[in-house]
């Protein structure tokens, strides 16, 4: 295994346990904006002091205005979006309904700016869909016997803003160096939600070594570390090559909320979890100018 491989697959488990720490912050008493709050001040310091650390003075203004916008409207909704379905469903279902963005990705590129679709696309965006349908099966080992129709209709409102976000930050993006854009993003989303925490009277400061903990946890561990390792791995094996790796987030997602939360997926989830996988694999894996367009 390459070097660059294994810093995506630590990238993709880091990523995975943010959905773990996000539910230990709520039985803690935190409220999604308290906890959005504390990731992003935490995570933004931290990324802008390896910035400035391995870049130096190299700031550019212009840039950042575009990149900080961009975090405001679009990086905070997202993240807003997720924290609040893990609210409401289990950390694996709403794993599962988030990683339905790919297809969408796919979708609205064609709808909105003209990009070709290729047939394996069309396979993955069906796929997909097959799966998504199979991952919302009622029933889980905690008692439920239904689904939260709040918890999937976030789940899938993150998906559908993550996807639109991600092609807008196609163009916004363009020429930005990644880690100046992490960053500069991370203090736009740290910006909203520390007003609107404050706004609403739910700004505190954690004064248990658990909550301290759990906060170096989502910030760090779940932020900062997956950031840091996913740039050095496309450093190493490339931007496409990396992605598909890390499309591979979704088994120790569900694995850390088995082992953490106690959580279990019905087999038709699993089954459902495969077909998303596989979905996501086909779009990972096209290369720009792919015959077969439709």
């Amino acid at each position: 295994m390459s070097v660059g491989v294994l810093l995506a697959l630590i990238s993709a488990i880091s990523f995975a346990s943010l959905g773990v720490f996000v539910k230990l912050l709520y039985a803690e008493g935190f409220t999604p904006l308290s906890a959005l709050t504390w990731r992003f001040l935490l995570a933004g310091l931290i990324l802008w002091i390896f910035y400035f650390a391995i870049r130096g003075k190299n700031f550019d203004k212009k840039k950042f205005k575009s990149v900080f916008l961009l975090g405001v409207l679009g990086f905070s909704t997202q993240a807003g979006l997720f924290f609040c379905t893990v609210r409401y469903l289990d950390v694996s279902l709403a794993a599962l309904l988030l990683y339905l963005y790919p297809a969408f990705v796919v979708v609205f590129g064609r709808i909105f700016y003209g990009k070709k679709v290729t047939r394996n696309q069309i396979i993955a965006i069906a796929t997909s869909f097959v799966g998504g349908v199979l991952a919302l099966r009622p029933g889980t080992a905690s008692g439920n016997t239904s689904v939260s129709a709040v918890g999937v209709a976030f789940g899938i409102g993150c998906a559908l803003w993550y996807s639109n976000y991600l092609l807008v930050s196609e163009r916004v993006l363009k020429n930005v160096d990644a880690f100046f854009a992490t960053s500069s993003l991370s203090f736009g989303a740290a910006l909203v939600f520390t007003t609107l925490t404050v706004a609403r009277g739910e700004f505190f400061v954690p004064h248990s070594f658990r909550e301290w903990e759990l906060v170096g946890g989502v910030a760090i561990v779940a932020t900062v570390l997956p950031i840091l390792t996913l740039f050095a791995s496309i450093r190493r094996i490339g931007a496409a090559r990396a992605s598909l790796v890390s499309s591979f987030e979704i088994v120790p997602t569900v694995a850390a909320g088995a082992i953490v939360l106690g959580e279990r997926l019905h087999w038709v989830q699993w089954l459902g979890a495969l077909f998303i996988v596989m979905s996501v694999v086909l779009i990972q894996m096209e290369s720009k100018g792919e015959s077969n367009v439709v």
